[in-house]
């Protein structure tokens, strides 16, 4: 039998099956499937198809960062481009929020997050960052940031 055309059936056949067994829509050997109003290749960025290996990545970044960060949380969602991001929410001890070292601080935290992480690369996420001091989460009492 002819690789190529035994190649060309299996990925024929690929495409068939994921589209009946889950719905998948796109284009199947360069054939459009006409019943279909979309024909685009369904994404799904690694960082919510892998939720808890993301969880992981993420407690182990977190031990690291020192005794500035008291803790990390985080959502995933789109930003305002409709882009697959990941919201993190970083609360500072009042000594790294003061004025004198807040950049540093920040700038190390996410720096080092990214790095470690690569959310971009490795998860198929924009990260975006909020920092919050302990003082302004005790005044604020937001559940989101506890």
């Amino acid at each position: 039998m002819d690789t190529d055309s035994h190649r060309s059936r299996t990925v024929l056949s690929l495409c068939n099956y994921l589209h009946l067994r889950f719905r998948v829509l796109f284009r199947c050997n360069g054939t459009a499937d006409h019943n279909l109003s979309d024909n685009r290749v369904v994404y799904i960025p690694r960082g919510i198809a892998q939720r808890s290996a993301l969880d992981a990545a993420i407690h182990d970044i977190v031990g690291t960062l020192g005794p500035d960060v008291i803790h990390v949380r985080y959502t995933l969602g789109q930003d305002w481009t409709g882009d697959d991001a990941i919201f993190f929410r970083i609360l500072l001890s009042d000594r790294a929020s003061k004025r004198d070292r807040l950049l540093r601080v920040t700038q190390r935290v996410s720096d080092q997050i990214v790095r470690a992480l690569e959310p971009v690369e490795q998860w198929g996420l924009l990260p975006y960052f909020d920092y919050r001091s302990q003082s302004e989460q005790a005044a604020l009492k937001e559940e989101a940031w506890a």
